[in-house]
């Protein structure tokens, strides 16, 4: 059974001009930033669990841009790598974290994605090693079903190097993925993941306060009916999707 490495990849930083420290404010008691650890640490321990079987192992980092207080505040934390890197290329974030390490796919996360489930992470990653793709995700604007806010992007460890050597512009170097959806190489194997629901003009993503409040009320509507309903039928009887 061959072994297959992979890296799911948080970018996060605090220096957001729009929310200024949005990667700091809470939902619920819990940062933005946790939700995602969160949502990428209960995927990775769902595909370790099988790891035996599939070969398949995951790993979960966070990237940061050198300098930015969210490194003592993640430094320690167990089941995660923390890594300070180039504070706008984040295409040489990820490369100078990955240099040295044996690994067949990237799965690239935001950390402006606290409604992100965990679900949704593990399907893109089993979809993308099981059809041998070298991208999929489910964030292009273009295709989107999903709600903005899920957005999960994985590379094959060529589509990575591709992007390392052949991209050049501050913008595509900075999205990372977005020349794989403009000028992937025709041999590379494309894939996408869809909902059975259009949802995609729903925006869940953090980026202003009022991006902040409406995703705040979402999590809490949520949270006050799973607690209702534990109330009533006890706990571990409500179950997240």
């Amino acid at each position: 059974m061959e072994n297959t490495t992979v890296w799911i990849l948080i970018q996060a930083r605090t220096g957001s001009s729009r929310l200024p420290n949005k990667a700091m404010k809470k939902i619920q008691g819990v940062t933005i930033t946790d939700h995602v650890v969160n949502a990428a640490l209960k995927s990775s321990r769902y595909v370790n669990r099988f790891s035996n079987r599939t070969g398949v192992k995951t790993e979960v980092a966070v990237l940061i841009p050198e300098g930015d207080p969210l490194q003592e505040y993640l430094e320690g934390r167990q089941h995660i790598s923390v890594f300070a890197g180039h504070p706008t290329d984040l295409i040489n974030r990820f490369s100078s974290f990955l240099k040295g390490k044996d690994y067949s796919y990237v799965v690239r996360l935001t950390a402006d994605c606290p409604l992100l489930p965990p679900f949704l992470v593990t399907k893109c990653v089993n979809t993308a090693i099981q059809n041998n793709y070298d991208f999929l995700d489910t964030a292009n604007p273009e295709y989107r079903c999903f709600f903005d806010g899920a957005d999960v992007e994985v590379m094959s460890r060529r589509a990575f190097e591709w992007l390392e050597e052949y991209t050049e512009e501050a913008e595509e170097r900075e999205h990372v993925c977005l020349a794989l959806r403009k000028n992937a190489p025709e041999d590379f194997k494309l894939g996408a993941v869809f909902s059975y629901l259009d949802l995609s003009a729903f925006k869940l993503s953090v980026d202003t306060i009022k991006d902040f409040e409406l995703v705040s009320n979402q999590y809490k509507s949520i949270q006050n009916k799973k607690r209702k309903w534990e109330d009533r039928y006890g706990k571990n009887t409500a179950h997240m999707f």
